[in-house]
């Protein structure tokens, strides 16, 4: 080999390994970015993740604050010694009335027990002469002026009913008890009915009762629950007037008790009441007033699952 032939050879190599070398500089570069842009979409993830929770342990410390204050309420209302002011006093019952008023009660689980589908368009009373046997019934046994939460008059009483009926699957009510409630030494004027109501969850129930859980990030919450049957306790108490007709109605529904089995976590229960179209008397559409107060009612802790 000549000396020139040497030279050559050695200048090769030499850019050779300059190539080489500046190749691994450039996919050292490269990984290095990829590392940081992985770190960085770690740190917002964990940071969201700390964020949610944030906001979920405070909505959690809220339910926790509102629930202690409806029991103290409640005891309140318990220990009383008279009849609350909600429920004005009424004439004495005798037998015959009290009988009448259990009555009543039966038939009104019974009329509803399937919810209520109407053949014609609102409003449905007054009407001369009803042919479908839930409109008779509240001509006959409810109150033109009939007080639920907020909200007044058989119309809007049929109303939730058909919401009930039209926003989820199927619906079924199964009573357990019918109970005269007495204030001391007032009148048996309130039935207190104990039932369950079971609902089936289907693509309505989230477009009018759960309409937040349509969004991407609650994914699956919503095929957890979607096509699921629940089985909500429910208590109802109907007070009656001196003719036998139901002048106020309150409903409590306890979807906690009925979403975890479900769910399997209270802070999942808590995801999906949380802007849940739903009233602290269990009226249900997008009109309804303080929606997440249903979140409530309903003695439930979240302190673990």
């Amino acid at each position: 080999m000549t000396p020139a032939d040497f030279h050559q050879e050695n200048s090769i190599d030499s850019s050779s390994g300059d190539s080489n070398s500046a190749t691994t500089s450039s996919d050292l570069e490269r990984i290095e970015r990829r590392r940081a842009l992985t770190r960085t979409r770690q740190l917002r993830y964990l940071q969201k993740k700390r964020q949610y929770e944030n906001d979920l342990m405070a909505s959690v410390a809220t339910l926790q604050t509102e629930v202690r204050q409806l029991q103290q309420y409640l005891h309140q209302l318990q220990s009383a010694g008279s009849t609350p002011s909600f429920l004005p006093s009424l004439p004495t019952w005798t037998g015959a009335a009290r009988s009448n008023i259990l009555q009543v009660a039966q038939s009104f689980v019974r009329c509803f027990h399937s919810g209520f589908s109407p053949t014609e368009q609102a409003p449905w009373l007054p009407c001369v002469s009803p042919e479908q046997e839930h409109i008779r019934f509240a001509q006959q046994s409810i109150h033109p002026d009939v007080r639920h939460g907020e909200m007044h008059g058989q119309n809007s009483f049929l109303e939730q009913w058909r919401r009930y009926t039209t926003f989820f699957g199927a619906l079924a009510l199964v009573p357990s008890s019918f109970e005269l409630v007495t204030h001391d030494d007032e009148p048996e004027s309130v039935c207190r009915v104990q039932l369950t109501m079971s609902l089936d969850l289907v693509s309505t129930t989230f477009q009018n009762v759960f309409p937040h859980l349509l969004q991407p990030q609650h994914a699956s919450l919503r095929s957890l629950l979607l096509n699921q049957r629940i089985h909500v306790p429910m208590t109802l108490m109907l007070q009656f007037n001196d003719e036998g007709q139901v002048v106020r109605y309150d409903q409590s529904l306890d979807l906690v008790e009925a979403l975890h089995p479900v769910l399997g976590s209270y802070r999942d229960v808590a995801v999906v009441l949380q802007d849940a179209h739903i009233s602290a008397c269990g009226h249900i559409g997008s009109d309804v007033s303080s929606p997440r107060d249903v979140r409530l009612a309903l003695s439930f802790l979240l302190n673990v699952d």
